[in-house]
């Protein structure tokens, strides 16, 4: 039987939440394991179906994250042998991650046992959102607090190296290779528009296309390890699909200041990256 591979760094009342992550790919377990450890949670990684499965038999994970592709068994044929496992397993969160979902993947999905979906690129504000649906950990939407200027202003003064999410940003390279960086200098050349375009719908009031152009946002500059612009734009994607108005000039400020701060540190990466060795 394959080794479970476990990591346990919770130290709060979440100490017993254990999360149960289902993928082939080593670098994805990777990035969503550093996200449940920031939600001072604990993880194991099962490298397919058929080890998630042998895992469900010993350990009563609290929710599991599969990935809806793998080869072989994948995420709606897991999600069925661990439904019929045992009395837990029939009734824990099952979460499928892929880049899209269809309404017929997620009729499928329903019908195999699968709970809920998460979309590509898993950020963590969007698994904190997903651990409060299904773990009854606190609501997000209610718990939303504009960010003070103080703390919006005192990314200017961090480290550059402190910036970015290096391990993050090293693992999609890895997994997207030469890919990579023409996304990233697509990136740079966009983003800037993109954000401008959310500042003018923040003027605006224009709920919806914030939504939209807050979600392009936030799946994009996680690939490169700008966690707090992605978490900033989802925070306003959140208030768009939920039409809440009132703090959106404060979010936006948080969103631009933090794009600017790690613009430069990730245009001195894609010139590194273009340079000859």
């Amino acid at each position: 039987m394959a080794k479970q591979i476990s990591i346990d760094t919770a130290t709060d009342s979440d100490a017993s939440k254990h999360i149960l992550i289902v993928d082939n790919n080593p670098a994805m377990g990777r990035i969503l394991g550093r996200i449940i450890i920031h939600s001072d949670m604990q993880f194991s990684i099962a490298r397919n179906g058929a080890e998630a499965v042998e895992f469900c038999k010993t350990t009563n994970y609290d929710l599991i994250l599969v990935e809806a592709r793998m080869p072989g068994m994948g995420g709606c044929k897991t999600a069925q042998k661990i439904r019929t496992l045992n009395d837990h397993c029939a009734k824990i969160p099952i979460l499928a991650i892929d880049t899209e979902f269809s309404e017929d993947a997620i009729k499928r999905n329903r019908a195999c046992g699968i709970t809920a979906e998460l979309k590509k690129p898993v950020i963590e504000f969007n698994l904190q959102q997903a651990f409060a649906a299904h773990l009854g950990a606190t609501d997000l939407q209610n718990s939303l607090h504009p960010p003070e200027d103080d703390e919006i202003y005192a990314l200017l003064d961090e480290d550059e190296m402190d910036l970015l999410n290096w391990d993050t940003l090293k693992e999609y390279n890895a997994v997207l290779k030469d890919d990579f960086k023409r996304l990233l200098r697509d990136f740079l050349m966009v983003s800037p528009d993109l954000i401008g375009d959310i500042g003018e719908a923040v003027v605006d009031k224009d709920a919806k296309k914030i939504e939209f152009l807050a979600h392009q946002l936030k799946s994009t500059s996680l690939i490169f390890g700008a966690e707090h612009v992605s978490n900033a734009a989802a925070k306003l994607e959140l208030l768009g699909h939920e039409n809440m108005m009132a703090d959106a000039n404060q979010y936006y400020k948080d969103l631009h200041v933090s794009f600017e701060r790690v613009r430069p540190v990730l245009h001195k990466k894609w010139v590194l990256m273009n340079s000859p060795t």
